[in-house]
């Protein structure tokens, strides 16, 4: 029976740290909830977002993109030699609800944290991809001008300052929102506790 009860608790304090090991990870790509396709084509219906910016290259925003985007020029290049635009181009939004998304949201995570890093304060999500936004069954247009949002032809005045309220999914990348990691973390940590307790309880 002892030795059932120490396993278990073996077991636990593992899985435990295996959530912890989770949480530093995630809290390295940065503490953004992703949108799918679906959530990001439902929050521009209903207005939920102050601007979606595309962080792609010239190039790639020529072929086509999310009608309705503001094109900031490979910001996830800031700081670097290969630098094309600033956060600071957007100036006066550092308070709005915004978007970011490229080609599959790897570079839309970097280009959040040098958001985050600059000073914006308001919510930030990930919007994944032109490739997921396709695979859904959304269209690009290749006509549409970039928006120029309120926020920068207007400083400190945002659209909407209600971000969507949904379960953040886990994107095609191997990452896991904070929010789902301190939940599974919490979890975890309440029944090592509970293990501990009927251990120690019991011997």
């Amino acid at each position: 029976m002892m030795a059932c009860f120490r396993s278990l608790l073996l077991f636990l304090l593992a899985a435990f740290l295996v959530c912890c090991l989770f949480a530093k990870t995630a809290s390295a790509h940065g503490d953004f909830p992703t949108l799918t396709p679906k959530e990001l084509y439902d929050g521009m219906q209903s207005g939920s977002f102050d601007l979606i910016i595309d962080v792609r290259s010239q190039a790639e925003w020529d072929l086509g993109r999310i009608e309705g985007a503001t094109f900031v020029n490979a910001l996830n290049l800031f700081g670097t030699a290969d630098e094309m635009s600033s956060p600071y181009d957007l100036a006066g939004c550092e308070s709005c609800t915004i978007v970011v998304y490229c080609n599959s949201g790897n570079r839309a995570v970097t280009a959040a944290e040098i958001l985050q890093h600059a000073g914006f304060t308001g919510k930030i999500y990930n919007g994944l991809g032109i490739t997921q936004w396709q695979e859904a069954g959304y269209t690009l247009s290749n006509t549409v001008e970039s928006v120029v949002p309120h926020c920068v032809a207007n400083p400190g005045q945002c659209k909407m300052s209600t971000a969507p309220t949904f379960v953040p999914t886990f994107p095609p990348t191997f990452e896991i929102s904070g929010g789902i990691v301190l939940g599974i973390t919490t979890t975890a940590s309440a029944f090592v506790v509970l293990a501990m307790t009927v251990f120690f309880g019991v011997f």
